[in-house]
């Protein structure tokens, strides 16, 4: 459902609230806003997945993977403007 998250979640009591490709174009400072508002709105029991992109450290892993993870991270990026 497509809402304004730096607002309270409008759906309470859901079992699952599910972030898909949201946290990466964000601060922590927002990203920390966009889950307190959903503070309000989950019942106990209730999960928060987040199903996102983390890039690494430059040299954690091979220059291939790297290269490719943030060649896809900024195809995303070049899409959403």
């Amino acid at each position: 459902m497509a809402y304004d998250f730096l607002t309270e979640q409008p759906v309470s009591g859901a079992a699952v609230y599910f972030f898909r490709w949201i946290f990466h174009n964000w601060s922590d400072k927002y990203c920390i806003q966009i889950l307190r508002n959903h503070i309000p709105a989950l019942k106990p029991g209730a999960k928060i997945i987040i199903n996102d992109n983390v890039l690494p450290r430059p040299g954690v892993m091979s220059k291939w993977q790297e290269d490719r993870l943030r060649y896809v991270t900024k195809q995303i990026l070049t899409t959403l403007l």
